[in-house]
């Protein structure tokens, strides 16, 4: 399976789809495909591990085509954030973070990935969100749907929310080059689990399990 992960790239978004790998690598065959660099060593060439994750830097739609073709896996986990066509059978997700130039970005390309998947289911993560501000999921939400009038695509929505602590240990994963989701919030890593449950259809059972795997991982 295919899962593009559109959005600007921030830390963020790089923990949370570094989460999704290790979830799911605990039972399927994971890689990320991302058009920026995850890892801080310059000398790495565009293959190489990352937090325990496989990633493959690709500078185009063709490379990344050719790259998905002659490297199968179970998830294709594909950052971007810029809209592209990663071929058929294939989930997208619009990752919104709400600072205002994030979110007028990545709403702008996704209504141009949109016109390339008609009739596509979307999910769209709010990430980052303050809880007691009033640019809230909900004042997200309504913007969004102003900027898609013209979308016919069925929208699932999630919501991340910013917590200090989270925001340390996520910090900290990125230097210490280890995930240590053991360390994430319970809420949020619950939350990852509905998202993944909603993308893949995996039952959230079985995804728990992964959880705990993944978070027994070095």
């Amino acid at each position: 399976m295919r899962i593009v992960f559109l959005g600007s790239h921030t830390e963020s978004k790089k923990v949370l789809l570094l989460s999704i790998a290790r979830i799911l690598a605990s039972a399927y065959s994971v890689r990320i495909y991302s058009a920026c660099r995850y890892g801080y060593d310059e000398d790495h060439g565009d293959v190489y591990d990352f937090c325990g994750t496989e990633v493959r830097q690709f500078h185009n739609g063709e490379q990344l085509e050719q790259l998905l073709q002659t490297n199968p896996c179970d998830y294709a986990l594909i950052d971007t954030e810029l809209a592209l066509n990663a071929g058929r059978d294939v989930k997208l997700v619009s990752l919104l973070k709400a600072e205002r130039s994030a979110f007028e970005h990545t709403v702008e390309q996704t209504r141009a990935l949109l016109q390339q998947y008609p009739y596509t289911d979307i999910h769209i993560i709010y990430y980052d969100i303050y809880e007691y501000c009033r640019v809230s999921p909900g004042f997200l939400e309504k913007l969004y749907y102003r900027r898609m009038y013209d979308a016919v695509n069925v929208t699932w929505n999630h919501v991340l929310y910013f917590e200090e602590g989270n925001a340390a240990a996520f910090m900290e994963s990125l230097y210490e080059e280890k995930l240590h989701i053991r360390r994430f919030s319970p809420v949020w890593k619950a939350q990852v689990l509905n998202i993944l449950n909603s993308l893949t259809g995996i039952e959230l059972k079985q995804l728990k399990e992964c959880l705990k795997k993944a978070e027994r991982m070095k």
